[in-house]
């Protein structure tokens, strides 16, 4: 064992002991305040109840891992019943076996009563310690269980972020290469040679992009990966196009995402050399402002106003939803209309290299999660209301029987049986578990609502202390109507009512808050399966558009080679490589494949390789 993991286990222990040994006073102090006072003087009373404490720190341990294999083996609430019967009387027994030795250590002159009077005297406590231990171990397995369905779907919707990413980042590729083709297919009849060079890096600057795989890089990686793409600027606008830097230090190792540069520069282009009629200005600037890596690229140009839209409709939106999946839901792109030209704003959170990385998915825990099998799902709700009230009714019948029979054989053992008659015992006996099963559907009912609307786990302890004192203060004054009305309220004729119910009340607590987590439980269930099917359709998207990018580039280096060498081929595999791209695109977007998509690009493919063009690879 690891020392932090002895450490908790001490720890867990410690707590355990001291709960138990808290109850133990609690019950002492009852018994010393009600009358007739208990003969016994307080630091025998403490005495007693540090050794019974620390009996039930052991037992508990026991019990629960005792539960656990149960559980593994049979969910059947009455195997499970049955299974811990005989360590009920095992502890029982236990129990009342060293409660005598220590009351005899300690007062040797004490009367012996039968030792089987000592069990059946203590056999509603063990018996409602031990429920409530099971109940506890129950409710806790359940939170155990809600946790490693919670880190499951959170798994879940990381890998779908992830995924999204990836399609976004491979949307890029094919998006960039449709937006050069027609300078490509213009510098092809004027200029071969560029036109080669342009293609050339093109796929060089595609293959930057994909050549990393992490979702982020530095900035200083990143406009060294645009370069390829600002060499074809310079070549298409030579004397037009300036480009200005403006980059702090501080920002170079910061972190940002791939290829996010080139649409923003592509936009700048756009709006700042359209309708000019002199050479213009693009500024690529980087700065940290308020915590934050502020990316800027701005133009001279006309404005946004004055410039229509070009491209495949995907550069910008494709940055901004990179970076609301990566950072959040704020939009952290902004287009500003300056005068002159226009500003590409991005903002994002300052990170280096050793921060902790983005859509990374938890690890699977080796150790126990808790994990159980998915609770059935609910029947209709009069089934379900039905079923609940025999069960709570069944529970209570039973528990009237077991106490009428432990109030019988601990009288019979100490020959009192002429103090007491059947009718009576059954009479008290009944009235409690009676008041019970009407009790028990309020309680249950309470928690999940008091759940609901107190967040805090000490004002929800609070609030539980107070109603249990009230619902046993509640029970214990109907019982005595019922019984005796003319017993006082706090006398020893309750004092075991008094114990009990304070612990029959965090049981049905226990009880409720595992339906509850259940319930939770189904729901978490139902929504990792409608992840598992999103993120299936979504790797099927990122899968397709694999393959396009290593397609792509093939085809682009093979028209790289032939530019020159006859233009009217040329020509035609330009288009038909425009032609694939675009069926390309549509097949990989949103809307995902559609037959007639996966026509169009088939007979795209087709015609590129019927013009001397081969693909590598189609997407399927």
């Amino acid at each position: 064992m690891m020392p932090s993991d002895r450490r908790r286990t001490v720890r867990a222990a410690a707590m355990l002991f001291f709960a138990w040994l808290a109850f133990y006073l609690l019950q002492a102090a009852i018994s010393m305040a009600l009358p007739p006072r208990s003969a016994l003087a307080p630091r025998d009373w403490l005495a007693i109840d540090v050794t019974i404490a620390a009996l039930w720190t052991g037992l508990s341990a026991a019990i629960v891992r005792w539960h656990a294999k149960v559980r593994a083996y049979t969910p059947n609430p009455l195997l499970v019943g049955l299974a811990h019967v005989p360590l009920l009387v095992i502890a029982a027994v236990t129990d009342a076996w060293l409660a005598r030795l220590v009351i005899h250590i300690l007062n040797p002159a004490t009367a012996a009563i039968p030792f089987w009077a000592t069990v059946f005297y203590y056999a509603d406590f063990d018996l409602v310690s031990y429920v409530a231990i099971v109940a506890i171990s129950e409710a806790l397995t359940m939170r155990r269980a809600a946790a490693a369905r919670e880190r499951r779907e959170r798994r879940l919707e990381t890998a779908m972020q992830r995924a999204r990413l990836d399609i976004l980042e491979m949307q890029l590729g094919p998006h960039f290469l449709f937006n050069a083709l027609g300078t490509v297919a213009e510098l092809a009849h004027e200029a071969p040679a560029s036109a080669a060079f342009m293609l050339r890096q093109l796929a060089a600057s595609v293959r930057a992009a994909l050549g990393t795989r992490r979702g982020e890089v530095t900035l200083g990686e990143e406009l060294v990966a645009v370069e390829p793409y600002l060499d074809i600027q310079r070549l298409r606008f030579a004397d037009w196009l300036r480009l200005d830097y403006r980059i702090d230090d501080s920002c170079v190792d910061c972190l940002v995402p791939r290829f996010v540069l080139q649409p923003l520069i592509e936009n700048a282009i756009r709006h700042g050399l359209r309708g000019r009629e002199r050479p213009g200005t693009i500024e690529i600037s980087a700065s940290i402002d308020s915590g934050s890596l502020l990316i800027r690229v701005s133009d001279d140009g006309v404005g946004l106003g004055r410039t229509g839209t070009n491209g495949h409709g995907i550069g910008l939106s494709n940055v901004r939803e990179r970076l609301r999946i990566l950072y959040g839901g704020e939009d952290r792109v902004r287009l500003i209309d300056s005068a002159p030209g226009a500003v590409a704003e991005i903002r994002v959170p300052v990170r280096r290299r050793g921060d902790a990385n983005l859509l990374v998915a938890e690890h699977e825990l080796d150790a126990d999660d808790g994990s159980i099998a998915t609770p059935a799902p609910s029947a209709s709700r009069p089934r379900v209301a039905a079923t609940r009230a025999a069960i709570i009714g069944g529970a209570w019948l039973t528990c009237a029987a077991v106490w009428a029979q432990q109030s019988y054989f601990y009288l019979f053992l100490r020959h009192r049986l002429d103090a007491s008659s059947w009718s009576e015992i059954i009479r008290f006996d009944g009235s409690n578990a009676g008041l019970w099963m009407i009790l028990t559907p309020a309680v249950l009912w309470i928690v999940p609502r008091l759940h609901d609307r107190v967040a805090s786990a000490w004002a929800r302890a609070v609030t539980h202390a107070v109603l249990a004192i009230l619902v046993t203060l509640l029970h214990v004054e109907l019982l005595r109507r019922l019984t005796a009305p003319g017993s006082a309220l706090f006398s020893s004729i309750y004092r075991t009512n008094f114990i009990v119910d304070l612990v029959v009340y965090f049981v049905l607590v226990a009880i409720a808050s595992r339906a509850s987590l259940a319930a939770w439980i189904r729901a978490r269930d139902e929504s990792a399966e409608d992840l598992s099917r999103q993120l299936a359709t979504l790797e099927a998207r990122a899968s397709a558009l694999q393959t396009v990018p290593s397609a792509l580039l093939t085809a682009v280096d093979r028209i790289a080679e032939n530019i020159g060498r006859d233009e009217e081929v040329t020509e035609r595999q330009l288009a038909r490589l425009g032609d694939y791209l675009r069926a390309a695109l549509d097949t990989t977007s949103d809307d995902g494949t559609t037959p007639e998509r996966r026509r169009r690009l088939d007979n795209a493919a087709a015609e590129l390789r019927a013009s001397g063009v081969s693909l590598a690879a189609a997407p399927t």
